[in-house]
């Protein structure tokens, strides 16, 4: 399965991208406005068009949400992912908020409550997620005096961490809240395509 990712430099988009890698999802990214930061909205829909119009996507992804790719997307028809990590983002405040492609994760309880009804269905509570092999990794790197000063929650791997996601995933039956990157993205790639 083919994806776009519109990138613009935010620290959560490489475990985000790891993750749909690991799924086995293919992956088209636009990065141009990591190294231009005074692109301009109507450039960068320009960039993306000519890429989503040739086709074959299965979705198009960004951290935060973009109202001129969510217009874009309506256009093609393509679904288009959104999960915000920041809070808050004025962009929310778009009438783009209300196209039927929109599939937006907040993690923000008061913002998921405050949207939610722009977009019925559309919108969605999710927590944020941390990408547990990477963290592990670098925990296992770490000297025996870095280790020894660090909080006894972290000494362990993500091993309790996964056991919670099981629990959590008990109560929330219809939208699975998990912690776990890989997990995240495989549970919101799963909830588009039913949608």
């Amino acid at each position: 399965m083919k994806i776009y990712i519109y990138r613009y430099g935010s620290l959560c988009e490489p475990d985000i991208i790891d993750a749909f890698k690991r799924i086995g999802l293919e992956i088209v990214e636009e990065s141009a406005e990591i190294y231009n930061k005074s692109i301009i909205p109507s450039e960068s829909a320009a960039l993306a068009s000519s890429v989503l119009t040739k086709g074959g996507f299965a979705f198009a992804f960004t951290i935060n949400f973009f109202p001129w790719l969510s217009d874009i997307c309506q256009l093609l028809n393509i679904t288009y992912i959104s999960l915000i990590v920041d809070s808050p983002v004025l962009e929310l405040y778009s009438n783009a908020i209300s196209n039927p492609v929109n599939r937006i994760f907040l993690f923000d309880k008061m913002l998921y409550e405050e949207f939610e009804q722009y977009n019925k269905g559309h919108i969605f509570h999710m927590p944020l997620a941390a990408n547990t092999s990477r963290t592990d990794e670098i925990i296992s790197l770490a000297s025996y005096s870095d280790k020894k000063n660090m909080p006894a929650t972290y000494h362990s791997s993500a091993q309790p961490i996964r056991k919670n996601v099981h629990l959590i995933t008990l109560y929330f039956p219809i939208m699975k809240e998990v912690l776990l990157t890989e997990l995240l993205m495989h549970r919101l790639v799963c909830m588009v395509l039913i949608l």
